[in-house]
């Protein structure tokens, strides 16, 4: 028999509070969290979404780290790192928010301590990756330790190196020579992710601007290829010639989806992040941030099916730009990565 209800994006939820509840207000509830959808009044029903990456207030006195557990306390009306009387589980933080900080990124329900649809039982089966490119030295020869460069040239010699911002980043930085380019930064098609259990790859980087056909990739893929139609399955971001954003998916022959216009642009060399939530394998989701810190991140492409669930095999982070020809030394600056992934 067929038991299948629906996704479980939003839920309906009665009203059974002494106060009404105003859209977009955080409802505790036994074991996690719901943001109203629209004003509940009491004894009403109503809709709570139950998952996606939301900015919700947070104790400003003490520092978040990525990927972090993180509670909901209903009397305060805040996120806090620690357990407590009262407090329900909110889920893992979705970025690095300082101790100053009023407000985080959390992805919502996706609990990093002890919820088995994540992690397993405990903690430690969970897999929390961050790369701050905190080093020095960087070369196409040496790149970021860890990572593979990648270089697609002939006469002319691009470069990988420590760009000069607050926290480290690393530079893929094109040759000003007339030529086809590609640099960039993978694992070396060691495909250690595994789709099913891939939970959160984020990212922040600042972009060149982009000549007509030029474009930059950003996000977890199979092996590399300079053409991101070929790359045989994973999800991605990629911004080509105009910098409009497009989020991309490849299920292996399944639930492709090719050039979705996120309706965002980038700004020319301004921070922005992504955020792509894989805990869904049939029911990717991409979640973009255009001037941050100044803009929250927002889903995109919300009522696209990003569908990679129908490939079996493992992905590795990916991160390219290119150049078709010309002078411009297209440059793209890495400023984290972020992966969150069950063991």
């Amino acid at each position: 028999m067929d038991t299948y209800v629906g996704q479980a994006h939003r839920l309906q939820w009665t009203n059974s509070t002494e106060s009404a509840v105003a859209s977009g207000d955080v409802v505790a509830l036994t074991d996690g969290i719901g943001i109203a959808v629209a004003d509940i009044a009491v004894s009403a029903a109503g809709t709570l979404e139950v998952d996606g990456v939301h900015d919700l207030a947070a104790d400003a006195t003490t520092a978040f780290t990525f990927g972090q557990q993180l509670w909901w306390d209903p009397t305060a009306g805040k996120l806090y790192s620690a357990e407590s009387t009262g407090r329900v589980p909110a889920g893992m933080a979705a970025e690095i928010k300082a101790q100053s900080g009023a407000k985080c990124e959390v992805m919502v329900n996706k609990n990093s301590f002890g919820r088995a649809d994540i992690f397993g039982s405990d903690y430690v089966a969970g897999i929390v990756y961050f790369d701050d490119f905190l080093g020095s030295g960087y070369a196409l020869a040496t790149p970021p330790p860890g990572w593979t460069g990648i270089d697609v040239s002939s006469a002319g010699a691009p470069t990988i190196v420590q760009a000069a911002d607050h926290g480290g980043s690393v530079e893929l930085k094109a040759a000003t020579t007339d030529e086809l380019e590609v640099v960039g930064l993978s694992k070396g098609d060691k495909l250690m992710y595994d789709v099913d259990s891939l939970v959160m790859f984020t990212c922040r980087f600042k972009a060149p601007t982009l000549a007509a056909v030029d474009a930059i990739v950003l996000g977890m893929a199979s092996a590399y290829n300079v053409d991101p139609d070929s790359i045989a399955a994973g999800a991605w971001i990629r911004a080509i010639g105009a910098q409009d954003i497009l989020c991309e998916c490849d299920g292996n022959g399944a639930g492709d989806q090719d050039d979705k216009d996120s309706a965002l642009n980038l700004g020319n060399s301004v921070w922005a992040r992504v955020l792509i939530d894989f805990s869904d394998s049939a029911d990717v989701k991409f979640y973009l941030s255009v001037d941050d810190p100044t803009t929250a991140l927002a889903r995109v492409q919300a009522a696209t099916t990003f569908d990679i669930s129908n490939y079996a095999v493992g992905l590795q982070p990916l991160l390219f730009t290119t150049k078709s020809g010309g002078a411009a030394q297209n440059a793209l600056v890495i400023d984290y990565v972020g992966i969150i992934a069950a063991r």
